[in-house]
């Protein structure tokens, strides 16, 4: 499944999904295989018509891939749009060394200000007008509240560290 449209309002763009059909075809996966959703503008329409193409949700974990700086208002959105067991996987990290963000880059440092910007505005935004139900993604990932939880616990030489504890059964 791979949802991306062009983003553009008059529809005259070439969409993502397009340009993953060319790549999909070329590394062998079968045309078969694939379901794309290509007429969406924005994440929450990504979410709406993917989730309408497939009908019915595939069994097990789906894997939401994104920008990792998007990654919240897209696993928000995917949830208030009925999906569950998603596992974000968060592609794209904009950030480096402390050291390398010291001086005075100031373009690269205000691009850097308006992408997050721009996210926190859109998480909002999608918040105020119902296309997300909460302000963050948590909550939709029924596997992962109900798989294994890491726990604190006390190594012989008393040093913190976690350790996997399986869930109880019920």
């Amino acid at each position: 499944m791979f949802a991306g449209g062009s983003g553009s309002l008059t529809g005259s763009a070439i969409s993502e999904a397009s340009i993953a059909t060319d790549i999909f075809l070329g590394d062998g996966i079968a045309q078969a295989r694939l379901r794309l959703e290509d007429a969406s503008r924005n994440t929450a329409e990504n979410a709406a018509l993917l989730r309408k193409l497939v009908r019915r949700q595939p069994e097990g974990q789906s894997v939401l891939v994104t920008s990792a700086f998007h990654m919240p208002r897209a696993m928000a959105t995917f949830c208030a749009a009925g999906w569950t067991n998603l596992t974000a996987w968060p592609t794209d990290y904009r950030s480096g060394n402390f050291a390398d963000g010291i001086g005075w880059h100031f373009a690269d440092n205000l691009a850097s200000l308006n992408t997050g910007t721009r996210e926190w505005i859109g998480l909002f935004a999608y918040w105020l007008t119902g296309r997300t139900q909460q302000l963050m993604g948590a909550g939709c990932n029924k596997v992962a509240q109900e798989g294994p939880q890491r726990q604190p616990v006390t190594s012989p030489n008393n040093k913190s560290s976690l350790q996997r504890k399986a869930p109880p059964k019920t």
